[in-house]
Formats: C-alpha cells, structure tokens, sequence
C-alpha cells in the first residue's frame, strides 16, 4: 500500500528526532520540523540553501567531513558531535540514495550525562525516552522501590525520601475515582505479558491539589518471562484539561444564554406583538360589524386599526434593532447607543444618560458591535436584578485605551451571583475577551459598576 508524498512528509513533521535531505551540491532539499529547530531557522529559509550559508561554520564540523565522505562512497555512517554554542551532544544517522544524502540525527544530551554519571541510570534514561514524557520513573518490581527524577518532586511539590521511594506512595495518590482502574490497568499488562502500559488519571500534589497525568511505561522482563523492572514517565497536562474543561462550561452558558434569548425573543413577540394584533382583530371585527349601516362607527374603529398596526410596526423595529442594530452600520456607535438608550429608557422606565468623550471614535464594526451588546447586556441585567432608577453609561478615550463604565444607583449584587446574573456575566467577558478587553465589575449596596478597559490598536 502506497502513501502520498503529503502524508510522508507529514509523518516526519511529526516526530522527535530531525531530518535533512541535502542533494550533491549540500543544498537542503527537505527539512522536517525537529531540523529547522535545532538550525535555528524557518523551514523557507532553509530549503535550497547549502549547508555552508544556513550553518557558516559547518565547513570545520567533525559532521561535515563525515557527510562529505558518505557523499563520496555511499557508506552508512553513525557518529555524536559535541556543539558547545548550544552545550548538546547530536547523534547523526547519514545514508546516501541515489544522489541524495538523507540525514536524521537526534539530541542525546541526556544519555551522555547518565552514561558519564552512572551505569545503572543509562538504561533507565534510554527506555525513558520512548515515554518522551517529563517526570520519569523506575519501578523495581521484585522490591517496590521507584525512584522519580527531579522533575516530579518540583512540578508535584513533593521530597525525595524514604515515604516517596516506595510504589505505595504513588498507589495511594491517584484520586479514588480513578485508582480501581489504574491499578487493573497495570495488573492485566502483566498478566498478559505486555511491554507498553498507558492511562490518565488525576494524581494529588503535595499542596492537596490534583493534576491531570497521562503516564506511559515500559515492562521490563528477564530470561523466565517474570516481569522485573517498569521505567516510564508522567506527563502532567492539567492545563489542557482545564481549558477543555472551561470550554465545555462555556459551551453549556452559551447554550443557556441562547436559551434564554429566545425565551425573552418569545416573550416580546407574546406580551407586546400578539396583544398588538390581538387588538387589531378586534378592531377590525367592530368594523366589518359597522359597515355598512353606521360608517362613522367603523371609521373610529378602523383609526383605531391604524394606530395598532403603526405601534405593530414600532414594536417590530425595536425587536428588529435589538436582534441587529442596523444603526451602527449607518450612523456610528455613538449614535447608535444614544438611539438605543432612549428607547430603552422610555420602555422601562429606567432614567438613562450617556456620556462620551468627544475624540472617541470607533471605526471598526466587530469592536463596535461587541460594544453595544455588552451596553445592552448591562442595562438588561440592571433592569432585572438591580432595582435601580438611574443608569449611566460614559466612554472616556486616552491615547492608548478606551475605558467604557455602566453605573446604576441599585441594590449591588448578592455574595452569591445568581445563575442568571453569572450567565450574563460570562457573557460580557467573553466579548470582551474577543476583543482583547479587561472587564471588572466593582459592586456593593450602593449599585454595580462595570469598567470595561479596550487597548486601542
């Protein structure tokens, strides 16, 4: 089975170690990622350079000599360099095909500091290296004693002793949720003679805390086929887990808020738009009742119609203005808060004022519009939560930022956010987010202030 040319190249992207293809003139004719690493350099400024102009003292490089005499004879070599600007041993693998001169090579920095520092720790580094994980561990399995390398005391806050030494210290750390099923885990590698184990779980720090760990390992058996030795790594992705963690929280608010959207869109069109129309068919009816006999009485009543359906179309452009303000598009942000903040003031009663800087000026539409919605969200949420009479809205601009503050005069918010209230909130701090704003929100019994801080790019 054949793989296209894209995938291959992919695949080398992907791993750890680095490979070059030179051609006979030492022109770099492929560079994977590992490569262009260590070279210092993006990969489009070393395709079709030579060697000498991307690396200029190549030419007195021990790895020179010996790719220009694979070059000549066609001979697999082998060798390590020591680099001193970089302080690293490279491991080199050259092999000539056709005209070409495919390299890979590898830092094997590590395993020449166990080699010089003991015996017994160079396998354990180089079976390591196949977990390509941070915090590596060595299990005696005849005795229970692991050892843990620097790593796992400083990411995990723990101290090398005696207590730590022992495989019972990792037992009982891994959270009880998950501590049956990593155990088993590790009983059925065993017992079915496997070499590779590998499971995540969350494992407690020193400070009570716990990280998500994926750990991989590596079994070690002698001549009678008894498991005697398991050296592996852990590594720590507690972060990943979080973000993603964050992202299906987001996922479920967005999915409430838009719930919410609609419930209130629903309302709208029920209390105001169908009260509208319900009217107008009443009024409609006293006409058709009316006609022909009493003309003047149908004639009332089919004013009366007009007026309905002028406030119909009146509640259609303010649903219509809320869903999109066309307004910001035609006549500006500035213009368009105004706009909106007199309607809403005449619909709720709230007594709104706007102040902003003459010098603001926003000209772009997605920063414009993230502004509005965060306006209108603070205002919704004063309306239903704060039991205030006064909301005031000011944009101050400065050379560098725009500072953006929504004051009311109400009640603050409760020690407990309600969910409403924090699905609000979330919602304002993302767009913010989107845009590159800091929101703080500063509340106490007097009112709620939100100050929404914009860098001006």
């Amino acid at each position: 089975m054949s793989y296209p040319v894209s995938n291959i190249f992919f695949m080398l992207d992907q791993i750890r170690e680095g490979l070059v293809i030179l051609d006979k003139d030492f022109n770099y004719k492929y560079v994977n990622k590992t490569a262009a690493l260590v070279l210092g350099k993006p990969v489009n400024e070393i395709i079709d350079k030579d060697i000498f102009s991307v690396s200029p003292n190549v030419s007195v490089s021990k790895s020179y000599q010996l790719i220009s005499s694979t070059l000549k004879d066609g001979e697999h070599r082998e060798w390590e360099e020591y680099f001193p600007n970089g302080k690293i041993w490279i491991q080199f693998f050259a092999n000539k095909v056709s005209d070409e001169l495919h390299i890979f090579f590898r830092d094997v920095t590590v395993k020449k500091a166990v080699i010089k520092n003991a015996n017994d720790e160079r396998e354990r580094f180089v079976l390591a290296a196949k977990a390509t994980a941070d915090m590596i561990w060595d299990w005696n399995l005849l005795t229970d004693e692991i050892w843990w390398n620097d790593n796992f005391y400083i990411q995990l806050g723990y101290i090398r002793n005696k207590e730590s030494s022992n495989i019972e210290f990792w037992n009982k750390n891994i959270h009880p949720s998950d501590k049956d099923r990593v155990i088993s885990s590790i009983e059925d590698v065993f017992k079915n003679d496997q070499e590779y184990w590998s499971e995540e779980y969350r494992f407690r720090m020193a400070n009570g805390n716990y990280s998500y760990i994926l750990d991989r390992g590596f079994v070690t058996y002698n001549e009678q086929g008894k498991a005697i030795k398991m050296i592996g790594a852990m590594m720590n992705f507690t972060d990943k887990k979080e973000k993603e963690m964050r992202l299906l929280e987001l996922s479920s608010k967005l999915h409430s808020v838009v719930e919410e959207e609609r419930s209130h869109l629903a309302r709208e069109i029920h209390d105001e738009l169908g009260q509208q129309l319900t009217l107008l068919k009443l009024e409609l009816n006293r006409v058709k009742k009316f006609l022909p006999a009493n003309p003047e009485e149908a004639l009332m009543h089919l004013n009366h119609s007009l007026e309905t359906v002028t406030g119909s179309i009146k509640s259609v452009k303010n649903l219509s203005f809320e869903l999109h303000p066309q307004l910001i598009r035609e006549l500006g942000l500035n213009d368009a808060l105004d706009r909106y903040m007199q309607n809403f003031s005449q619909r709720s009663g709230l007594n709104c004022k706007l102040q902003i800087d003459e010098n603001f000026n926003c000209t772009d539409q997605s920063t414009s519009l993230t502004i509005y919605r965060i306006v209108q969200e603070a205002l919704s949420n004063v309306i239903r939560h704060a039991k205030a009479t006064e909301a005031r809205v000011s944009i101050c601009s400065s050379k560098h930022q725009w500072l953006i503050s929504i004051e009311d005069n109400g009640t603050g918010m409760p020690e407990k956010t309600e969910e409403k209230i924090s699905l609000g909130l979330t919602g304002m701090k993302e767009r913010a987010h989107m845009i590159n704003a800091k929101l703080e929100v500063i509340s106490n019994a007097g009112g709620t202030k939100i100050n929404i801080v914009i860098p001006i790019r």
